[in-house]
């Protein structure tokens, strides 16, 4: 096994533990790993070179994790993560404990969630920028999708999986002695796992 290899299992192997992976394929897992990896050790050239006080300093512990793995869900590992990093510090400096403050309007919300949300969805630099699909390029997205579901789900021939050659998808028949139940069946599991991968695909862009 190479030492680049070796390496890569050594982060994902911190990170998994915790729960901080949990239900990504394996290409996700490696690239938040160590997006995480990453982030954190930001946070600590930070804790040591700037005097920040130590209750904002913890406010800004727990929210770069949930922010690094949604903001990686928008646009995957495509953004700044020095520079959405410094704007955090600088957002949680500003506001302090304001951020873990209950809204009178929304008593049942949870203010760290929101605020974790609302960063990440917001978040821009020139990568992200890059990253983002237009409002034609999504819906041609989504009209593609629908598509490939369709072939999917109203193939008299069982679907083996969906395969992909740049940025076309081919599905892959195998001949069968299925029922036409059984073949339905079949296909709709593996439009199922299609669905589930493209629209993660899809929400890189948004």
């Amino acid at each position: 096994m190479s030492e680049e290899i070796n390496d890569i299992l050594n982060v994902v192997e911190r990170w998994e533990p915790l729960g901080l992976l949990e239900g990504l394929p394996i290409q996700e897992k490696t690239e938040l790993a160590q997006i995480y990896d990453n982030a954190t050790r930001l946070l600590i050239s930070e804790r040591a070179v700037k005097k920040i006080p130590e209750d904002i300093m913890e406010i800004y512990d727990n929210l770069y994790i949930p922010i690094c793995r949604r903001l990686y869900k928008r646009v995957g590992p495509y953004f700044d993560l020095e520079s959405m990093m410094s704007q955090l510090l600088e957002v949680v400096n500003k506001k302090g404990k304001t951020i873990l403050e209950v809204k009178p309007s929304e008593p049942t919300s949870n203010p760290v969630v929101d605020f974790c949300v609302d960063f990440a969805d917001t978040y821009e630099d020139e990568l992200t920028n890059k990253n983002t699909l237009t409002e034609e390029e999504y819906k041609t997205k989504i009209e593609g999708m629908v598509s490939i579901l369709k072939e999917i789900l109203l193939n008299d021939s069982v679907v083996s999986y969906v395969g992909k050659e740049g940025d076309e998808h081919k599905l892959n028949l195998v001949e069968s002695k299925r029922t036409k139940e059984q073949t339905r069946f079949w296909n709709q599991s593996v439009a199922k796992n299609f669905l589930n991968s493209y629209l993660s695909e899809i929400n890189k862009g948004l």
